[in-house]
């Protein structure tokens, strides 16, 4: 990856918030339960006959909106426990790619600096055996 590659910097955000969270960081909204889905599954198509219901559509535009707005939502866990994650994270996911973080300014960061010891003894007994 070139250091000034800032779509892939805000994909490499978007897959870190993910990893760490076990949620997308624009679609973390509560879902319905199941039974809910199945109800809703039997909602008329839309006129080009997709399947897709008006709550499927509503929940479509909001992404949308957050993603172009860049509304990232840090809930309590994992973020309070991980700060210099988060922040790593929120500057991956700057909207903006003239202010968004590069590749070297990622690998700079406090959460990855601070581990780089165990991160690069990790590479050399799996990746690279000497």
């Amino acid at each position: 990856m070139l250091p000034r590659m800032p779509s892939d910097c805000w994909s490499a955000g978007v897959i870190l918030y993910v990893m760490l969270s076990g949620s997308h960081p624009f679609d973390n909204e509560p879902r319905p339960s199941s039974g809910d889905w199945i109800g809703r599954s039997k909602e008329p198509r839309n006129i080009d006959g997709s399947g897709h219901g008006s709550l499927c559509m509503q929940t479509d535009i909001r992404v949308k909106e957050k993603i172009i707005y860049g509304e990232v939502e840090f809930f309590q866990d994992p973020w309070i426990t991980l700060p210099d994650a988060r922040s790593l994270v929120e500057s991956l996911l700057i909207r903006d790619p003239s202010q968004r973080a590069t590749v070297v300014a990622a690998l700079d960061g406090e959460w990855i600096s601070s581990e780089i010891e165990d991160l690069e003894a990790l590479y050399r007994l799996k990746i690279a055996p000497v």
